[in-house]
């Protein structure tokens, strides 16, 4: 069986990386000097997230108790703060839980009573963001796969409603005494606080996670995770034919390169290539991605990533063309419609010449 997470990865976002809003990163803290420069970013996040879930099953369990004072406890104390306010008390932790017809399943971070007596399935996350900084991008749709295939918007919001309403709808169908009125609910806990999404019961039905077609007229996601293609090929701005060509001609007539042409080739990313020497017997190739920047945005470094690795495979499908005669390098570069020029974002190192034998 699939874990949910996977599940929801291959089957409903196309086994496409969540690409989050850009946004400034948050200071990191930490309770030793020193330890936060060495561990930093995701790492960090992963960090945090395990150690949380791994105090908030100690408590549950009664093995030991949050220290009010300790700056490492206070996201599972802001956790338990958030728990009670909505009046539901935690009964157990780590609930195998799993949905026969869909072969998924999952472990509830947590499993609860509300003040009606009802179950409620608890799904913890923890966000290195202040609560402000967490809501401004908890609903932002991912940048490279807005939509899910199930229609509804690619967010983090979204994913975690939907890994909540799963161990939900899994709890209903794995103990059948548990067949009505069951909650779920996610739990976000911050730097200065937490706070509480309850899933709306409309999201804990079957339909939410069988995509766009019916599960009896499509392979399973488990037989989709080694034969899904991408969806992270993000095509590049097409060989401009206005006053930007000239802009782009001279820039690489400045490194030495005297005929530029459009890729005309559909087995190629790139726009364009450059040739310095002979077209037939070149001395050196560049391999041209031109995409678009603004220039008062922070560079998308995971669309710049995709491009970088497409141009890479271009470069090496000409390198072996040319039986490694040639230099060949790879460039991504960006129109800068303010000054009229045209900018080099990123180049290569080169795919050295060497001889033949």
């Amino acid at each position: 069986m699939l874990g949910i997470t996977k599940y929801i990865h291959v089957h409903l976002q196309g086994a496409c990386k969540f690409s989050p809003p850009p946004m400034i990163k948050p200071k990191l803290k930490s309770a030793s000097k020193g330890h936060a420069s060495k561990v930093k970013g995701k790492e960090m996040g992963l960090q945090i997230g395990r150690y949380t879930d791994l105090l908030f099953r100690k408590v549950v369990d009664k093995e030991i108790s949050l220290n009010p004072s300790d700056f490492k406890h206070r996201r599972c104390k802001y956790t338990f703060d958030a728990l009670k306010a909505q009046n539901v008390l935690v009964t157990k932790t780590q609930v195998r839980v799993k949905h026969e017809s869909l072969q998924v399943q999952t472990l509830l971070d947590g499993l609860g009573i509300t003040k009606s007596g009802h179950p409620c399935v608890i799904e913890l996350k923890t966000t290195q963001y202040t609560i402000s900084e967490h809501e401004i991008r908890y609903n932002q749709q991912c940048r490279l796969k807005p939509k899910l295939t199930n229609g509804l918007p690619n967010s983090e919001f979204v994913l975690h409603t939907l890994q909540a309403a799963f161990g939900a709808l899994a709890l209903r169908e794995t103990y059948t005494d548990c067949q009505k009125n069951i909650q779920a609910v996610v739990i976000v806990a911050a730097s200065d606080g937490a706070k509480a999404y309850w899933v709306d019961n409309r999201f804990i039905s079957i339909s939410m996670f069988t995509g766009s077609k019916t599960l009896s007229s499509q392979s399973h996601p488990r037989d989709l995770i080694s034969s899904v293609t991408r969806t992270d090929k993000i095509k590049f701005i097409s060989w401009p034919k206005n006053s930007t060509m000239k802009s782009i001609e001279d820039s690489f007539k400045q490194r030495g390169y005297t005929q530029t042409e459009a890729n005309s080739k559909p087995s190629l990313y790139c726009s364009g290539i450059a040739y310095a020497g002979d077209k037939t017997a070149p001395t050196s190739i560049a391999v041209i991605g031109i995409t678009h920047y603004p220039s008062n945005v922070r560079i998308d470094v995971n669309k710049q990533a995709i491009h970088k690795r497409q141009l890479k495979a271009d470069a090496t499908k000409i390198y072996k063309r040319f039986k490694g005669k040639c230099n060949v390098f790879t460039f991504i570069a960006s129109p800068n419609a303010s000054l009229g020029s045209f900018d080099i974002i990123k180049s290569s190192r080169p795919m050295t010449a060497k001889k033949v034998w």
